[in-house]
């Protein structure tokens, strides 16, 4: 914080996206961001998720106004597109660094395929209209985003095309097949995705409050 200039710093440390509230909207400036993150960034605007200020994990912002003007609450729909996103990318790093390179690059097919699953996952969380009950299921959710059942087929059809016009650039990507074998090793036993999934539902509820402020889906 710097009283002086009445501005404010922030890293995002937890699994999370947040975003920000305040009247008048307040206009964040980064500060620090990987690849990853500003291709996500990206990736809202470009896919219509959401067109407002928001933090990412790890990302570092600064905002020139005192922290009594604005807060920042935690966005469960971007967050469940986040971790479809981070997870997908690790699959396709696991198969070939190469590959997970492209990401970044517009026109990657490996772009495409991660921002329509990361989307679809996003879009089965906002149908949910109450996030802080039972029917919210982190868990659920991705798994639908990751066509891993049978309400959406998003995610792997184009998965399907993007692994093909990867084979052809020689920076060939796993199969769908096997990135929701990963998947469903790592919503078991403690694995990432259970924890992200426990972790976004323990932070809704620290954060309830503060949350049901701004939402209609308390």
């Amino acid at each position: 914080m710097n009283d002086s200039a009445g501005s404010l710093s922030l890293t995002n440390n937890s699994d999370m996206v947040w975003v920000f509230q305040s009247n008048p909207p307040v206009i964040p400036s980064p500060e620090k961001a990987t690849p990853e993150v500003k291709t996500f960034h990206e990736m809202a605007v470009a896919t219509r998720m959401y067109s407002y200020s928001f933090m990412a994990p790890t990302e570092t912002i600064s905002v020139n106004s005192p922290p009594s003007t604005f807060e920042w609450v935690i966005d469960p729909d971007l967050s469940l597109a986040w971790t479809l996103q981070s997870f997908a990318l690790k699959q396709v790093e696991k198969k070939a660094v190469a590959a997970a390179r492209t990401y970044v690059t517009s026109g990657s097919p490996v772009r495409q395929a991660i921002w329509d699953c990361s989307k679809a996952a996003y879009d089965a969380s906002v149908k949910v209209p109450k996030v802080l009950s039972s029917q919210y299921d982190p868990a659920e959710l991705l798994k639908e985003g990751l066509s891993m059942t049978k309400s959406s087929v998003t995610c792997a059809q184009s998965w399907k095309t993007a692994a093909q016009r990867a084979a052809e650039t020689a920076t060939p990507i796993p199969p769908h097949a096997q990135l929701t074998a990963e998947a469903e090793t790592a919503f078991k036993g403690g694995g990432e995705l259970e924890q992200k999934s426990v972790g976004l539902l323990e932070g809704l509820a620290a954060t309830a409050t503060k949350f049901c402020k701004y939402s209609s889906r308390c």
